[in-house]
């Protein structure tokens, strides 16, 4: 489970400000990243101050280091504030499986079953 909390401060009223997130292995590679326009979660208000969360229920990402990138910018991409490794972190993993997450899974195996 993971939460991301990015605390803003409004200095100037902005038309539409979308918020992001990017989850980075460290070579390069994106393992998760989205923002409110692609989910269309929009705020209409931001007010003067606040603080937008992002919460994942399960991260599921295997061993290795990582980085967390954070934005927020204009529905046309301009930037209005974006920090690139924001957080930088390592996932230890007791078991050597490839790839960068982990999903919900399990194995079955049926003996007796007839193979054609």
């Amino acid at each position: 489970r993971a939460r991301i909390e990015i605390d803003y401060v409004v200095h100037q009223k902005a038309g539409d400000v979308v918020f992001g997130i990017a989850l980075n292995r460290e070579d390069g590679v994106i393992a998760h990243g989205s923002n409110t326009d692609i989910e269309r979660s929009g705020f209409s208000d931001l007010g003067s101050r606040g603080t937008v969360i992002y919460d994942i229920s399960r991260l599921g990402l295997l061993d290795g280091s990582y980085s967390l990138d954070v934005a927020a910018h204009r529905g046309d991409g301009y930037p209005y504030d974006y920090h690139k490794g924001a957080l930088l972190f390592r996932v230890r993993w007791p078991l050597k499986q490839a790839g960068i997450y982990l999903p919900e899974h399990k194995w079955d195996i049926r003996v007796g079953r007839d193979v054609f």
